[in-house]
């Protein structure tokens, strides 16, 4: 009895690993540096948008942590749109749901940083889900940079959660004078599930390995 319960058991384990491997996903780390010194002292804000694009909602998630900055963020937190929570500097989450955007504003100090994460899955239909981040006026309605994106929203840079291995990152070159800025992808955070599926024959093999020896004694 105790050996078919062991049986059972270690067959039920494997049976939510395979459920649940596939359903982790890859994660993307992205530092961002900004020198808003050709901003220094200027009012706006920071705008933090997801958009998704392929239909399939919730199945991206955007976390903006690490935030530093030698500016004034605005009082009363971030105001979040859709579905995106949190306040800066603590960590801000944004999911795909039609538009997601979690504002805030401050006063520029010479620069400001954070840390993104973004997940990357893509059902294969339709545009995929989308990133941006742009600086943006006080009251959210413009920019305080322009940039070379060629939709003329001024985004600093966008992020497609294209499905491929750090998504598909495009940075524009800024127009306003006295900023730059950096996007440096880090690592991938999480393997995909297929690499779950490797680890399976291994794990099968040491646990049928621990049951025959039970059997023994």
């Amino acid at each position: 009895m105790k050996c078919t319960k062991h049986v059972f058991l270690f067959s039920l384990g494997l049976i939510a690993l395979c459920v649940v491997a596939p359903m982790i996903q890859a994660q993307t780390l992205y530092n961002v540096n900004i020198d808003t010194t050709g901003l220094n002292g200027t009012g706006g804000g920071l705008a933090f948008d997801l958009i998704s694009g392929d239909g399939a909602t919730p199945n991206n998630t955007a976390l903006i942590t690490g935030f530093a900055t030698d500016g004034t963020l605005a009082v009363g937190g971030n105001t979040n749109t859709g579905a995106a929570s949190g306040n800066l500097p603590g960590t801000v989450t944004l999911h795909d749901s039609a538009f997601s955007e979690s504002f805030r504003g401050e006063t520029f100090g010479t620069n400001l940083s954070f840390t993104m994460s973004l997940t990357n899955n893509f059902v294969g239909s339709g545009a995929p889900d989308e990133f941006s981040f742009f600086l943006a006026n006080p009251t959210n309605t413009g920019t305080t940079v322009t940039t070379s994106d060629p939709t003329g929203a001024n985004a600093l840079f966008i992020v497609d959660m294209d499905g491929t291995a750090g998504n598909a990152l495009t940075v524009f070159t800024p127009r306003t004078a006295g900023i730059s800025y950096t996007v440096n992808p880090a690592r991938l955070m999480v393997p995909e599930g297929s690499a779950f599926a490797l680890f399976l024959p291994g794990l099968l093999a040491g646990g049928m390995l621990v049951l025959s020896r039970r059997r023994r004694h």
